[in-house]
């Protein structure tokens, strides 16, 4: 289960430098969907190399509203 959920969020997140703005739209509901739990990839995320990665990643980290995150942003 553990690999299964890593391999989810590491697609979402992949998704989230995608071309197609229904593609990133859709990526992005399904992190925050996912709550929490994503956290932890998502601000490693933050060190990626796509500008529009990283700001998808900081309005998901915005939209869940964990102070935990607060710190990485």
């Amino acid at each position: 289960m553990f690999f299964d959920q890593t391999t989810k969020y590491k697609e979402l997140i992949s998704s989230l430098g995608s071309a197609d703005d229904a593609t990133r739209w859709s990526a992005r509901q399904s992190l925050v969907a996912m709550g929490q739990s994503a956290i932890p990839q998502l601000v490693l995320t933050l060190k990626d190399s796509s500008i529009l990665v990283r700001w998808e990643v900081t309005q998901i980290l915005a939209a869940l509203r964990d102070p935990a995150a607060a710190s990485a942003l």
